[in-house]
């Protein structure tokens, strides 16, 4: 179910215009399944690799993520993900967090972000 989730979301992110989706996970199989249906979505397995700055920049992403996803339920990825997001950027939290998981609310507060929470019935 997730990997169905993640590819229409990814889907609905290419025709609604976003000109730079960049997907990160753990898992291999996932990665090259989007890169199969969507040639166009820059992946990256953050167990191997981090986006960089310089990846951004070629990207022409020079001040942050507009818009930034988590559907993985990683506190980790989300931290990093707010570490990477623009000043008045946009949040949406797809995923169930575990127990215990914090939110660096200084992340969200100065840098003016808006946060979403989205559950699925």
């Amino acid at each position: 179910m997730q990997v169905q989730l993640e590819l229409w979301l990814q889907w609905l992110l290419l025709i609604s215009g976003a000109r730079n989706i960049v997907i990160t996970d753990l898992n291999e199989y996932r990665l090259n399944l989007v890169k199969k249906i969507l040639p166009k979505v820059i992946t990256v397995n953050v167990e191997k690799n981090q986006i960089t700055k310089e990846l951004m920049e070629s990207l022409g992403i020079f001040e942050g993520f507009d818009v930034g996803f988590e559907m993985s339920g990683s506190p980790q990825a989300f931290g990093e993900m707010l570490n990477k997001m623009i000043n008045g950027g946009k949040v949406a939290m797809l995923a169930i967090m575990p127990s215990g998981s914090g939110i660096d609310w200084d992340l969200v507060v100065f840098k003016g972000l808006t946060y979403k929470r989205y559950l699925w019935s």
